[in-house]
């Protein structure tokens, strides 16, 4: 999945309440404030998704 190139859009996704694509937002949002990137970075469901993807056991969701 890969997110618009418009200004903006990254900001948009990052209040998505999908994780998934809150993270997408992160590894795409090239015109993210620092402020919104180091909240997505600390986000337990963002983490969460981006360990599932890089093959880790699926557990519950952190809320």
């Amino acid at each position: 999945m890969r997110l618009d190139a418009r200004p903006g859009v990254a900001a948009r996704a990052a209040a998505d309440p999908c994780p998934l694509v809150r993270l997408r937002a992160l590894d795409g949002g090239y015109d993210l404030p620092d402020d919104t990137r180091r909240q997505l970075s600390h986000d337990p469901q963002v983490s969460w998704v981006a360990g599932i993807l890089a093959g880790e056991p699926l557990t519950r969701c952190p809320a």
